[in-house]
């Protein structure tokens, strides 16, 4: 499902797209994980922190709502947590490359998927505002869709990678969301680390 991401080139992905608007104080997160405030760029083209984990903005209550962490690109159209947000509130997240386990046996293993580039990537996203009785809480969620041939090998299910030349347009419009080509990423297992979100440093990534 990717529950989690990495991202530690921001202010290189910010130079790349100079079209993105404001600043952030940001630490690495090296095991982003739900919950967490991460960075997206909306279509006011500014770069914003949002809490991972879509809270509608029709929600009565934070705590008896599930959040939704990530929607399958397949059913947004069908899901009134999701059907309002296509056209207008689009975002893109911001990662180095995501995890992932492989079912081997009895046991889990993680593993680390990035771009052969080794450049920055960025998933699509849809978000909202809930107005909680102690002030707004902007919210996203990731989504996710089939796997191309590199992800069948790991998992069922993979994020929406856009190329960088659809930032732009996803922002502004509703795409056709399919698999990234296989060809221009990579895959490969990584520390157990990873499954503790407590540990965030770059060791995760070793082998």
């Amino acid at each position: 499902m990717c529950g989690r991401y990495n991202i530690s080139k921001l202010k290189r992905f910010i130079e790349i797209h100079r079209w993105i608007q404001g600043t952030l104080v940001f630490e690495p997160h090296y095991n982003a994980a739900p919950t967490q405030m991460l960075p997206v760029v909306t279509a006011s083209r500014r770069i914003e922190l949002f809490k991972w984990g879509l809270i509608p903005h029709w929600a009565k209550d934070a705590k008896q709502t599930k959040p939704r962490f990530i929607a399958r690109a397949e059913t947004l159209a069908e899901k009134p947590s999701f059907k309002k947000l296509l056209g207008t509130k689009h975002c893109i997240i911001p990662a180095d490359g995501f995890y992932e386990w492989k079912q081997e046996g009895a046991h889990k293993i993680p593993y680390y998927i990035s771009l052969a580039s080794g450049e920055p990537m960025a998933f699509a996203g849809l978000w909202d505002t809930w107005q909680s009785p102690t002030g707004v809480i902007n919210s996203f969620t990731m989504i996710t869709t089939t796997p191309n041939s590199l992800m069948a090998r790991i998992h069922d299910r993979m994020p929406v990678i856009l190329a960088p030349e659809l930032y732009l347009e996803w922002l502004d419009h509703t795409l056709d969301l399919g698999p990234y080509p296989a060809d221009q990423m990579t895959a490969r297992p990584i520390s157990s680390k990873v499954n503790n979100t407590r540990n965030n440093s770059p060791d995760i990534l070793e082998p």
